[in-house]
């Protein structure tokens, strides 16, 4: 389960790193919203491509996997 204490963690950390992240999917509609509407197992994120390596070593380090383990082949 993703809490939005956990959201504000992850953005917050990828903001350190110099990640610049668009929240989307329903964490990105519930911002838009102001609040929380329904349960979320999973933050969508959409980066750089650049910034995927800085992602994956981030995430890592706050104790969170990515769901889809292999990169896209193109872009």
């Amino acid at each position: 389960m993703m809490h939005a204490p956990d959201v504000i963690e992850v953005i917050n950390a990828l903001g350190s790193a110099s990640v610049d992240v668009w929240v989307r999917g329903g964490w990105g509609i519930d911002a838009l919203l102001g609040e929380q509407t329904r349960a979320h197992d999973d933050l969508d994120v959409i980066i750089r491509a650049d910034d995927v390596k800085a992602l994956i070593r981030v995430t890592r380090e706050l104790g969170f996997a990515m769901m889809t383990p292999e990169l896209p082949k193109s872009l």
